[in-house]
């Protein structure tokens, strides 16, 4: 019965020395004892790995690699028909503890209840148990803080704490193994153990032990015949007689061992064990060949140290953001390993915060065909089966919401196919279907928009998908106090009838089938999990009783708990992992990403029940309790010194400049502390042009190519000559991902997206286009392309059912038009009360016979506050409306007035004679027409926007926006109401809303009280016509009187135009109406959007993913921008 210990600095050959012993006492056939070595447990494959390559032996009986657990489980056995309580056990059984107790909690009462409470206790009670504390104590601990302080938080804590730990215990004794004593429980057992006694034992790898793992090594200390225990400590500066901790310095770098090698100590001092010499290693071995690291391991954190150069060994690195980061990183280490011989396994990536970085290392590794293995669990909450649960349940709960619905459908669990639940999902978004319409007796089968639907495929999928789930809602109904067991019976039998079971199976098998191992094993982890689930809900619950809500909230918590770990598929791969994770007997090269003053070397834990002051109480009390903030930030030290010193070859630090949010990021000050080493180690920017064209990966190929090729180059074309191609070249010598890789952009280069149509096509296509509008030709001139798909191949968007503001501006149109066409021309002359009135009156038709109007108002408080609004808005633009036809000679004549449109328009359409003899017509509606009651038949019309617009004259010049002088072509010469030929010499917008209205125009009219400008094109022989009072600005319309008298001041942004200039603007438009027209017909349809300054329509196009416009490859049709004065000077120009 000896103990001794084998202590140095890291890279001394601790490891080395243990398996060197462990690999003679093996080969001594006079050696009987049993070997055993202890060591941390993701550390035992690599123990044993270096033994049996150590080349001296091949296999062995007589040695045990162990972990605590394992040691655990070889002492106690599996000799209990009990179940072991799981952390989700743990947790079920708190919640319900907190959810009985809440009234007698002095300070977890209030939040009892809240998400994650019983979790956070959980992690108290663990907390408790590795100290080695009882209910007992802890009742103790809570009279003794009481009594020196009554009543205070830190008291009242304990109380809680200790009242909840005493509930604890007893809930669980007798029905499950409590995970947490079982070391407690082993202690006794070491006595009996044949493993052990008279054994030969070595631990390694660990830094710090927990009370309990520390009364276990006293029992394994008093019955082997020797045990060695290495500890990563400076021997010089360690006092090895020590025996209390609070006599050592917490601001030693070694603080964490030295307090672990003074615990050991006292145990085997107090114990009267005998202490072997300890074995001193004081020569550096790992860093023989890089002297760089050796100088870090010697003199980190040192006062004063040498400064030395770096030759290369460490490389410090910051890059923009982490995604950045792990692209270097994956770029490096294929480097490393192509140019040195290495092997994958010989280079591991340490990630401070390894759960935000995963997502962008696995992804950067696979892109480098670099294989690798992320040591991190993985969450099984997302899995298909408890997707389709929690949506089944929140479907019942949330009263049938399509959201819910849809995510029920999507799990791949159900009896329908994807394209049948496609098709259900466009049907229900196009028709707004929620709620009790998914439980009524049969759908009428209402089409979707011109589109007849088959009702019968509709009914079957909606029976075949939604009828279990309807099911199990009369089932929860039926049980109104439900027991786990008849929750869990209810869910079982629900997924019974989905046979949910057999498909998991077949993914099981078509996993193992196609090599995916790592799939196949999530699937059968998750059934096991998923059963056990409902097995502890039902021992823990017992006969307690629920609400199927309740149930299905503790259901979907459980479900959050649930995570997969993985054993690595293979013996040469990069592994990732953390810093206390990642126990590798030997790296060459180690990287370490996100050293940042936050994480790294790793994050703190803030305990949210139990802080500092509240740990200090318990000491003062003599109960020590787990480290305190204090206490890891003095391990940070020592963390960081273990993650300098992993690789014996190169060192690779990175840090990101910028978090997601784009927020600038401090670097760890441990970086500063390690450029003070050396005179010439500083950060360098990854991605600054420093890395050589030489790709790394199948994206990083195709990225280089592409921009060193593409139109984004900014010396392009001449990036060719920089030996660009020459390396694509010779990619495609290499290998064959790659080679596919620079294949594929050599084809993109090539590739010019364009799409033609023959005049033959055109013509059959076009056949029946005989009628033509202001939305075609609009869309037509923005893109031709655009126009094809919606026209020519009549494609449109996904059709959902929801109020948007098109819908709220449609209400303001019928409404005015059923009031217009009430009052006609005596609009003007109605007092305030009238108006109202008819307003109302208006309003109500329009509400009862548009049920999409009165089905949306009746839905909520706040659809009918919008609804409310914007009466309100019209009853103001109607009084306005009145100021403006009383400032001038015109009255309103007609309203809603269609051109060509319908069985009896009030107008005919707009005759268009082509170039090629066809003629076309041309339709559409005015909102509303006035005609003057002194000039012989002069009208003006009006469009009524939701907010404020001016006339665009370069988007009328390029034919983008021809609405307004379309109106006067659909007018001029032609009878309305009795009174004709009418001349139309004005046209204007009017905005219904006028709160986001704002033009330059407005900056000179300070003095105006009319909100609703109205804003156009007209005749400037008829300004008086428009406005009879004005002098100066007009406070109705865009025009102005200058000092002569005329009303073409402040030209540009005036809507004035003298009369031949008038007319030439109609002229314009029917040219250029023509000339849309006629490329249309030619089969023009090219992928040109404009671009006007940067403005594109791209921005708002349903059919970019159709078109694949990309500006590398295809041109805008860049536009030129066009004022007033230049618009007018170019028609006058053309005309000529």
């Amino acid at each position: 019965m000896a103990v001794g210990f084998i202590l140095g600095r890291s890279g001394t050959g601790k490891t080395s020395f243990c398996i060197e012993a462990i690999s003679t006492g093996l080969l001594d056939r006079g050696e009987k004892r049993p070997l055993v070595f202890l060591v941390p447990e993701q550390a035992t494959y690599q123990a044993e790995k270096a033994i049996l390559t150590s080349g001296k032996i091949e296999a062995f009986t007589n040695l045990s690699v162990l972990s605590f657990s394992r040691l655990q489980f070889l002492l106690l056995g599996r000799n209990s028909a009990k179940t072991e309580l799981s952390n989700l056990g743990r947790e079920l059984v708190l919640s319900r503890i907190l959810r009985a107790s809440a009234k007698e909690l002095k300070v977890f009462g209030s939040c009892a209840a809240y998400p994650g409470m019983a979790s956070r206790i959980a992690q108290t009670i663990i907390e408790l148990h590795q100290c080695g504390h009882t209910p007992e104590d802890m009742e103790k601990l809570y009279g003794e803080v009481d009594g020196a302080a009554p009543g205070s938080l830190t008291a009242c804590k304990f109380h809680d704490v200790s009242y909840i730990y005493r509930r604890y215990t007893e809930a669980i004794a007798g029905k499950f193994i409590n995970p947490d004593i079982q070391l407690t429980l082993a202690c006794e057992a070491v006595k009996g153990s044949h493993l052990l006694c008279g054994a030969a034992v070595w631990v390694d790898g660990f830094s710090g032990f927990t009370p309990q793992e520390l009364a276990l090594l006293g029992e394994i200390f008093k019955a082997a015949d020797t045990c060695r225990v290495a500890l990563c400590l400076d021997p010089s500066t360690t006092d090895l007689g020590v025996t209390d901790a609070a006599q050592l310095d917490e601001t030693d770098l070694f603080s964490p061992t030295q307090r672990t090698y003074a615990a050991l100590n006292k145990i085997v001092k107090s114990n009267g064990i005998g202490l072997l010499e300890p074995v001193i290693l004081n020569k550096q071995r790992r860093f023989a060949r890089a002297a760089e690291l050796g100088h870090v391991e010697k003199n980190i954190f040192a006062a004063q140290p040498d400064r030395i150069e770096n030759k290369g060994a460490i490389t410090i690195a910051a890059a923009a953001n982490m995604r950045s980061e792990a692209i270097w990183a994956a770029k490096q280490i294929r480097s490393l390993v192509r140019q040195n011989g290495w092997r994958w396994r010989d280079v591991a990536i340490v990630a401070s915060d390894l759960n935000s970085y995963r997502h962008y290392i696995g992804p950067a590794l696979d892109d480098c065909l670099i294989p690798h293995f992320i040591d991190i669990s993985r969450p099984l909450g997302r899995h298909p089966v408890a997707e389709l649960l929690i949506s089944a349940l929140g479907v019942i709960a949330g009263g049938y919401k399509s959201c819910d619905v849809l995510a029920f459908l999507k799990t791949d669990l159900t009896p329908c196919g994807r394209g049948e639940i496609d098709f259900f999902e466009n049907y229900v978004l196009a028709l707004g279907i929620e709620g009790a319409d998914y439980k009524s007796a049969k759908w009428n089968g209402a089409e979707i928009g011109k589109t007849k639907v088959d009702v019968e495929k509709i009914e079957r999928v909606r029976n075949a998908a939604l009828g279990p789930v309807i099911s199990l809602e009369e089932k929860l109904a039926a049980a109104t106090n439900l027991s786990a067991a008849a929750f869990g019976t209810i869910l079982f039998e629900f997924l019974g009838e989905l046979k949910a079971d057999a498909r998991v199976s077949e993914w099981i098998a078509q996993a193992q089938h196609s090599g995916d191992h790592a799939r196949a094993d999530e699937h059968a982890q998750f059934i096991g999990q998923f059963k056990n689930i409902f097995t502890e809900m039902i021992e823990v619950f017992e006969e307690d009783t629920f609400t199927a809500a309740q149930l299905s909230a503790l259901l979907g918590r459980a479900f959050e708990q649930l995570s997969l770990r993985l054993i690595p598929p293979s013996l040469d791969q990069v592994l990732v992992g953390s810093i206390e994770r990642s126990r590798h007997p030997d790296l060459k090269a180690v990287f370490l990403l996100g050293a940042t003053q936050k994480a790294f070397p790793a994050g703190l834990s803030h305990d949210t029940i139990l802080t500092d002051s509240d740990r200090q109480a318990a000491f003062d009390a003599g109960h020590q309790l787990g480290d305190s903030i204090t206490a890891q930030l003095c391990q940070r030290q020592y963390l960081a010194y273990i993650a300098f010193t992993r690789p014996r070859a190169r060192l690779f630090i990175s840090y990101p400049l910028n978090d997601e949010k784009g927020s600038s990021i401090t670097h760890s000050p441990f970086i500063s502390d390690l450029q003070e080493l050396f005179t010439n180690l500083k950060p360098y920017l990854c991605g600054a042009g420093d890395e050589g064209l030489e790709p790394a990966g199948v994206s990083q190929l195709k990225d280089t190519l592409c921009m060193q090729l593409g139109r984004d180059c900014d010396n392009y074309p001449a990036a060719a000559d920089r030996g660009v191609l020459a390396a694509a070249k010779n990619a495609m010598h290499g290998e064959a991902a790659l080679a596919g890789a620079a294949q594929m952009v050599s084809k993109v280069l090539a590739y010019e997206n364009e799409a033609r149509l023959d005049e033959g096509c055109a013509a059959e296509l076009y056949r029946d286009m005989r009628r033509i509008s202001h939305t075609r030709t609009s869309t037509f001139a923005s893109c031709p392309y655009k126009h094809f798909a919606k026209y020519g191949l009549s494609l449109r968007s996904r059709e959902v059912s929801r109020f948007e503001a098109m819908d709220l501006g449609d209400f303001y149109h019928q409404v005015l038009d059923r009031l217009f066409k009430q009052t006609r021309a005596d609009f003007s002359t109605l007092d305030r009360d009238c108006l109202k009135g008819q307003l109302n009156a208006a309003v109500e038709y329009v509400m009862s016979s548009q049920a999409r109007f009165s089905n949306f108002a009746a839905r909520n408080v706040l659809n009918q506050a919008i609804f409310r609004y914007g009466i309100d808005l019209l009853e103001d633009l109607l009084g306005e409306l009145q100021k403006l036809s009383l400032a001038g000679k015109f009255r309103q004549a007609g309203s809603e007035v269609s051109f060509g449109i319908g069985k009896n328009p009030e107008l005919p359409a707009i005759g268009i004679k082509l170039d090629s003899g066809e003629v076309v017509y041309f339709t559409g509606k005015i909102d509303r027409l006035d005609i003057s009651d002194d000039e012989p038949c002069a009208a003006i019309v009006y469009d009524f926007k939701s907010r404020g617009q001016s006339p665009d004259w370069c988007n009328m010049y390029y034919g983008i926006d021809l609405q307004l002088v379309s109106y006067v072509l659909a007018v001029n010469g032609r009878c309305f109401g009795g009174k004709g030929p009418i001349k139309a010499v004005g046209t204007f917008y009017i905005p219904i809303d006028p709160a986001t209205q704002s033009s330059d125009y407005d900056s000179f009219d300070e003095v105006s009280r009319f909100r609703r400008k109205a804003k156009g094109v007209f005749d400037g022989d008829f300004a008086t016509a428009l406005d009879k009072n004005v002098s100066g600005f007009s406070q109705f319309f865009n025009f102005s009187y200058s000092k002569d008298g005329s009303p073409y001041s402040n030209f540009e942004i005036s809507g004035a135009v003298e009369p031949a200039r008038f007319e030439g603007v109609i002229d314009f438009a029917v040219k250029k109406i023509k000339a849309i027209t006629s490329s249309i017909l030619r089969g023009s349809i090219d992928i040109s959007p404009y671009r006007l300054r940067d403005v594109s329509p791209c921005s708002r196009c349903d059919y970019k993913s159709l078109c694949r416009f990309d500006w590398h490859i295809n041109d805008y049709n860049h536009l030129a921008p066009v004022s007033k004065s230049g618009f007018l000077e170019k028609i006058g120009s053309e005309a000529v």
